[in-house]
C-alpha cells in the first residue's frame, strides 16, 4: 500500500511540471509538390536559432527554420510529389528538449478545383504597442491565406472581412488582395501584412475603447475570405475565428532564488520570504529539497515536497517556524501554482522553478543586515525611464552605499542598467525591479501603463494609420 501511495504522489508531482508542448501548426494541410511556410506555436519550450531541428518525415524536406521566439517558429518546407498522403506527426528537438504533436499536418493530393483557406493564429490578447505604424513590416502575423488555383489562368481578387461578435456592429475592416494573372495550378500564400487595398469601418466606440486600454476589445472576431472572379462571382470562401479574452494572468517568481538555468542564489536566512508577481488571487506553494546526485529540475520535483502551503491569497509567503528546518549548504527549489476562474472553469497556471542554496552568514562575508529598493512602488508609462536606488542597512540600522546587481522580472517587459536606471517595456503590465547584493535581495513593484497620448505623439497617430497597422493592412 505504501508503494502505491508513493507512486501516486510521484505521478501527481511530476504531472504538475510545466511540460513543453506544441499548441498549433498553421496551415495544417499541404499538397504534394508544394513549397510552403508553416507557423508553429508552443508553450514552455526553449527554441534556439541554429539549435532547434524539425522532423516531418523523410518525404517532407525542411528547407529552413526561423526561430521567432523561444515559443514560435516559422518553417519553410518542401513536400515531395510522391509524399505519403494523410496525417503525420511533427517532432521538434532543441538540445535535450523534444516535443511531438501527433496528426500535426496533413498531406493532400493536389486539387483540381480552386480553393482558399484562412489560418488564424490564436491569441488571447493583442496589444497596440506591438504595432508600430512607422515599422509595419514587423507587425505580428495574425492570419495567413493559402490560395490554390485550378488548371485555368484566372483574374481574381481575395476579399477579407473582419467582424466582431459582442464588440461592434458591422464590418470592422475589409481588405483586397489582387491576383490579375493567377497561373494554372499555382499556390499563393500571404499573411495579413500583404493586402493591396483596405477600408476601415470600425465604430468610434470600438476605436475609443481600443485607445484607452491599449488592447483590442475582448470578444469573438470572425475572419472571412472570399475569392471573387472577374465577373464578380464568389468562387471560393473560407472563414475562421479568434476569441480575444485579454486574460493576461500569469505568474512570475521574484525571490529567493534564480531560474533553474542559472546557478542557485546564495541566501543566509533559514526563514526566507518567498515573493512572486501575479494577478491571480489563489496560490499553492511547494518547496523541494535537492537530494544527493539530483541535478535536474525534473529529478528534484519528483521528490515529495519538503513543505507545501495551500490556498494562499497574497503574492508572498514567509517560511513557517513549524516547517522543516532548512539545512546549511543544502540546495532547494520552489514553485507556485496559481488558480483563476474563467468561462471554462477553474484554470491552473504553473510558475517556473527557482532554486537557492542556504549558507551561513560568514561564508558570504556579509556586512549588511538587509537592503531595500526605493521607491518600493512606481507607476510608469510605456517607454518611460526612472532611476531606482538600492540602500543597504547594517545591524545598527545605519545606511551604506552598495553596488547591486539589477534585474527585471519578467525580463522581456523592461530593462535596467548597472546604475539602476529602468526603462519600461511596451506592454501595460506589472513587473518587479530587483536588486541583489551578496545574497541579499529586495525589489520594487512597477506598474506599466498604456499611454494613449504618448502613442499618438510618438507615432504621428491618426485613426486610419492605427488600424492599418493593427491589422497589418499596408497600402501598396
Amino acid at each position: 500500500m505504501k508503494n502505491i501511495i508513493f507512486f501516486f504522489l510521484l505521478f501527481i508531482s511530476a504531472s504538475s511540471i510545466a511540460q513543453p508542448e506544441i499548441s498549433f501548426v498553421t496551415p495544417n494541410n499541404v499538397f504534394r509538390g508544394q513549397t510552403a511556410n508553416i507557423f508553429i506555436s508552443a508553450t514552455n519550450t526553449h527554441f534556439q536559432q541554429g539549435v532547434t531541428n524539425i522532423n516531418l518525415g523523410t518525404d517532407i524536406t525542411v528547407v529552413s527554420v526561423t526561430v521567432n521566439s523561444s515559443l514560435t517558429l516559422t518553417v519553410l518546407i518542401n513536400v515531395s510529389s510522391t509524399a505519403a498522403l494523410g496525417n503525420r506527426p511533427i517532432s521538434i528537438n532543441t538540445s535535450s528538449e523534444t516535443v511531438v504533436l501527433d496528426d500535426a499536418i496533413e498531406v493532400m493530393e493536389e486539387s483540381s478545383n480552386l480553393s482558399a483557406t484562412i489560418s488564424v493564429i490564436p491569441t488571447d490578447a493583442i496589444y497596440l504597442s506591438d504595432f508600430d505604424p512607422g515599422n509595419l513590416q514587423n507587425a505580428p502575423t495574425l492570419f495567413s491565406v493559402t490560395l490554390r488555383n485550378d488548371n485555368q489562368l484566372r483574374d481574381v481578387k481575395v476579399k477579407f472581412i473582419l467582424t466582431g461578435e459582442g464588440i461592434t456592429t458591422g464590418e470592422i475592416v475589409t481588405a483586397i488582395k489582387n491576383f490579375p494573372s493567377l497561373t494554372p495550378m499555382s499556390v499563393e500564400v500571404f499573411n495579413n501584412n500583404k493586402f493591396d487595398e483596405y477600408k476601415i469601418n470600425a465604430e468610434s466606440s470600438f476605436i475609443n475603447q481600443t485607445l484607452q486600454s491599449g488592447l483590442l476589445p475582448a470578444g469573438t472576431y470572425y475572419y472571412k475570405i472570399m475569392v471573387i472572379d472577374a465577373n464578380g462571382a464568389t468562387i471560393a470562401s473560407d472563414e475562421s475565428i479568434n476569441v480575444i479574452t485579454n486574460n493576461t494572468t500569469g505568474i512570475n517568481l521574484i525571490s529567493p532564488g534564480n531560474d533553474f538555468s542559472e546557478n542557485p542564489e546564495i541566501i543566509t536566512t533559514e526563514y526566507p520570504f518567498f515573493q512572486w508577481l501575479s494577478t491571480a488571487n489563489s496560490f499553492d506553494f511547494f518547496l523541494y529539497k535537492a537530494e544527493s546526485g539530483q541535478i535536474t529540475a525534473d529529478e528534484i520535483i519528483n521528490n515529495i515536497p519538503l513543505f507545501e502551503q495551500k490556498d494562499i491569497t497574497v503574492t508572498s509567503f514567509m517560511y513557517r517556524n513549524y516547517a522543516p528546518i532548512l539545512e546549511k549548504g543544502q540546495t532547494y527549489i520552489w514553485k507556485v501554482n496559481a488558480y483563476v476562474t474563467t468561462g471554462k472553469g477553474k484554470q491552473t497556471i504553473l510558475s517556473d522553478i527557482f532554486r537557492f542554496t542556504l549558507q551561513s552568514i560568514n561564508s558570504t562575508n556579509l556586512t549588511l543586515a538587509n537592503i531595500v529598493v526605493e521607491p518600493e512602488q512606481k507607476t510608469l508609462k510605456i517607454g518611460e525611464t526612472f532611476q531606482f536606488k538600492a540602500i543597504g542597512y547594517d545591524i545598527n540600522n545605519d545606511t551604506a552605499s552598495i553596488a547591486c546587481q539589477w534585474s527585471v522580472i519578467p525580463s522581456d517587459l523592461g530593462k535596467i542598467n548597472s546604475t539602476g536606471i529602468f526603462t519600461a517595456g511596451k506592454y501595460p503590465k506589472t513587473i518587479a525591479v530587483i536588486a541583489n547584493y551578496k545574497g541579499l535581495q529586495a525589489y520594487a513593484t512597477v506598474t506599466i501603463e498604456w499611454s494613449e497620448s504618448n502613442y499618438i505623439e510618438e507615432h504621428f497617430f491618426d485613426i486610419e494609420n492605427l488600424f492599418n497597422s493593427v491589422f497589418g493592412l499596408n497600402k501598396k
